[in-house]
């Protein structure tokens, strides 16, 4: 075990809690150190030939809060997504769209959002908007995920709703009735379709606003549980945990993160599926605030293992329900969603996937789409993928079934404080016939990686290359130019050596994708 740390959390609203986490130092060797890149003087990528775990086809999802999507991409005059933005998401099938987003869900009353829209009774989404209507509601949110082949994700109220106010508790009878009445219409909605029903437990109540007791959020969960069950058997249950210690701001105390995973993992036996989120890479210069992904991953694998303890050795089902580079405390308006899903955003959203991508615990993670995370650029004329986009659509282009063990070392020109420029994962198909590299170069310049697979000793070798990438010699942050995008590459042929190295080269400040194929092997 490394050594121990007070830092502070960095959270999506950018707001600071204290805490002590360990960071781990492992060597090399060990298997739980392959998200960990090691310091070097040039970029290299070693690759262990056994099966770390299988990609979920639910790796990559979406947390979609209502109310942004539905003044961003929703047409409410056509009752439907917009055209061009519909065109987009169809790019990407299987995707889990969360849904009526985070902490907005604890405040949202499904059955005043569905039926005729003329009939549906006003809402108080946001603290800066007055009360609406919901547009984008149960019944267009399921229709939108049979247009792009989205599956399923329903965030549940647990505390209450109000015409008018932000937070309005209710008895925990009325919510449970509530969502008793949601499950039945989402098994109505998803029929016969072989889709799994994930109900998550509410969002962030033991902070926020909210700093609900353990025990309450308990409480409230085993209700709507029950009575959700008695419709829904096969309902699926997402608790939320966390990685962190809390100290609250509205009552004295202090919760360890040990303590509320503890309790909730023991009261709840009947829930094996639990979600932590992450807002990463804080630009702020204080050294105490640490959101970087090396110390956010230390975190999150040591939470991992305390969750997996607590069950008996029994590793828990864990979901990335929101994440998302955090949005910049100086920057408003255009500049602050530039920031979070521009060039930087995007490779910052590139580098945790690869590194999740390591964790076999880890089924899922949901990038925070819209408000501060917009994923379009609204042109005036039409909908413009952001960067962010991007860089999804080319991780997904080269993605294979089966993680393989990979190891990653790099220089740090790009002075990022993780510590380094590149970082890498590999996969491999059944047959072992096609293999594939996800790789992020935070650096302004273009960077060489030796590759390294003895499994490809001396092949002949089909490799394509996709991208997402910036200009040489420019920060990421503040190259105003749109990205080159490269998804259509043509193959080129390369050897490898007796030693199965061969030498890749990173355009400058890029989120790549390789695939590579033997020569003469169908």
């Amino acid at each position: 075990m490394g050594r121990s740390r007070c830092c502070r959390f960095v959270t999506a609203a950018g707001t600071l809690c204290l805490l002590a986490m360990p960071v781990c130092a492992e060597p090399w060797s060990s298997a739980t150190s392959l998200t960990d890149v090691h310091a070097s003087d040039a970029a290299h990528v070693r690759i262990v030939g056994s099966e770390l775990r299988r990609l979920p086809p639910t790796f990559f999802g979406f947390n979609i809060e209502y109310f942004s999507f539905q003044q961003e991409l929703f047409d409410s005059g056509q009752g439907r997504v917009k055209p061009d933005a519909l065109q987009y998401f169809k790019e990407m099938p299987g995707s889990v769209y969360r849904y009526p987003g985070g902490l907005i869900s604890n405040r949202f009353n499904w059955e005043w959002a569905v039926g005729k829209p003329e009939q549906r009774l006003p809402q108080r989404a946001v603290n800066w908007h007055a009360p609406i209507p919901v547009s984008f509601g149960p019944d267009e949110y399921f229709s939108f995920l049979d247009e792009v082949g989205g599956l399923p994700w329903y965030t549940l109220n647990l505390v209450g709703w109000s015409p008018t106010k932000m937070v309005h508790e209710l008895p925990s009878e009325t919510l449970a009735a509530s969502n008793q009445r949601l499950a039945q219409y989402l098994r109505a909605k998803t029929g016969t379709k072989p889709v799994t029903r994930y109900y998550h437990l509410g969002n962030e109540l033991d902070r926020s606003v909210y700093e609900w007791p353990t025990e309450k959020y308990i409480q409230r969960s085993r209700d709507t549980i029950q009575a959700i069950r008695k419709v829904d058997p096969d309902a699926r249950f997402v608790a939320f945990l966390r990685d962190f210690n809390f100290i609250y701001k509205h009552r004295i105390g202090r919760s360890t993160y040990q303590s509320f995973m503890r309790e909730v993992l023991t009261a709840l036996p009947m829930v094996d599926d639990y979600s932590f989120q992450y807002y990463y890479d804080h630009p702020a210069e204080d050294k105490d605030t640490v959101s970087e992904i090396p110390e956010r991953l230390a975190m999150f694998k040591e939470a991992i293992q305390y969750a997996t303890d607590v069950r008996g050795g029994k590793p828990p089902r864990v979901w990335v329900t929101e994440h998302g580079r955090i949005r910049h405390p100086a920057k408003k308006g255009a500049q602050s969603y530039r920031f979070t899903a521009g060039l930087g955003g995007a490779i910052s959203a590139a580098d945790f996937w690869i590194a999740i991508a390591q964790v076999p615990a880890i089924q899922g993670a949901f990038l925070h789409t819209g408000g501060q995370w917009s994923f379009f650029d609204d042109t005036g004329r039409a909908l413009e993928p952001m960067p962010l986009y991007w860089a999804m659509r080319v991780l997904r282009e080269v993605r294979l079934p089966i993680v393989l063990g990979t190891q990653s070392s790099s220089p740090n020109l790009s002075g990022y404080k993780g510590g380094y420029d590149m970082r890498a994962v590999a996969f491999t198909d059944e047959g072992r016939r096609e293999y594939g590299l996800w790789l992020v170069n935070r650096a302004s310049r273009p960077t060489r990686v030796t590759v390294e697979f003895p499994e490809l000793a001396s092949a002949n070798l089909s490799v394509r290359h996709v991208y997402v990438a910036g200009r040489e010699g420019i920060s990421a942050d503040t190259d105003t130019n749109p990205p080159t995008v490269v998804l259509n590459a043509q193959p080129q042929t390369l050897k490898a050596d007796s030693q199965g190295r061969l030498t890749l080269v990173l355009p400058a400040n890029s989120v790549s994708g390789f695939r590579l194929a033997r020569m003469n092997e169908k």
